[in-house]
């Protein structure tokens, strides 16, 4: 026992050592600062939404929203209501360190997927190494974002908003944005959106194309979107449009009409009925 409990704690430092590795590169080339500035990676322990596994904590975001072990209650919500469900072809719209990505890729089960997206390299990385931390291998991670055209951009280092204007003064990394339409054909079941304003040009995207996307959890920032003249309320009305109902705050709440409800900042639960 103790012999099998050494090796398996070997195995796991040798994947931390190849992940600082990984990074090395990456800061090479590009150095992480702001809330994205590199720590000592680590391993945390969690249990949300029914599932328990191990998260790698490498930068001060990472660090904040998952350092202390706490569950995140939306994968309750999750899970208690049937949001995400064993088989779902998952998107996971703005991935970060990728404790959701795993979520999503244990909740779905053998029979599903996951494609994780995120412009940053490293958390792009970050999400393929929990992946493998954890035995998830339904889980593909893609180093983009998703918008509603295919466009190369600037990604302000100092910030996880990848629409934000930048001062040319102001260090940044080449990133790219991919029509969401490019994976149409992946045939999604439920998505999660949490990108930090860009949910605004996300949702200019043809919806109607995505036959099968029963269910969204999109997180809203409207400061992001309107301190760039932007008015919140459009994400709301363009996916009405699509035929999707809206709910704030959760999955039970009484449907919101989206040309009088407050564009409040946090969960919207989206859902309507499958396509012919």
């Amino acid at each position: 026992m103790l012999r099998t409990m050494h090796k398996l704690k070997s195995a796991k430092q040798r994947l931390l050592d190849r992940f600082s590795r990984d990074l090395d590169a990456l800061e090479s080339r590009t150095p992480m600062t702001g809330s994205y500035e590199r720590i000592d990676p680590y391993l945390v322990d969690h249990s949300s939404g029914g599932h328990e596994f191990e998260i790698i904590v490498y930068h001060r975001e990472s660090e904040a929203w998952y350092g202390g072990g706490g569950g995140d209650h939306s994968l309750d919500l999750y899970r208690q209501h049937a949001f995400v469900r064993p088989g779902d072809v998952a998107f996971d719209v703005g991935c970060n360190a990728g404790l959701i990505a795993v979520w999503l890729g244990l909740q779905v089960g053998p029979e599903g997927r996951v494609l994780a997206f995120d412009p940053f390299p490293w958390n792009a990385l970050a999400t393929h190494y929990n992946c493998r931390l954890n035995f998830v291998d339904n889980v593909t991670t893609l180093a983009v974002g998703l918008s509603d055209r295919t466009t190369d951009i600037r990604l302000p280092l100092a910030t996880a908003r990848t629409l934000e204007k930048i001062d040319p003064a102001i260090p940044a990394l080449d990133g790219r944005l991919v029509d969401v339409l490019a994976f149409v054909d992946e045939h999604p079941t439920f998505a999660k959106i949490d990108i930090e304003g860009g949910e605004f040009e996300l949702s200019r995207a043809d919806w109607s194309r995505f036959t099968r996307l029963e269910r969204i959890f999109l997180e809203l920032h409207p400061w992001f979107i309107e301190d760039r003249g932007l008015e919140t309320r459009d994400v709301l009305r363009r996916y009405a449009s699509a035929g999707y109902s809206l709910r704030y705050g959760h999955p039970l709440a009484a449907p919101a009409d989206a040309e009088t409800v407050e564009p409040a900042h946090g969960g919207w639960w989206l859902t309507r009925e499958q396509s012919a």
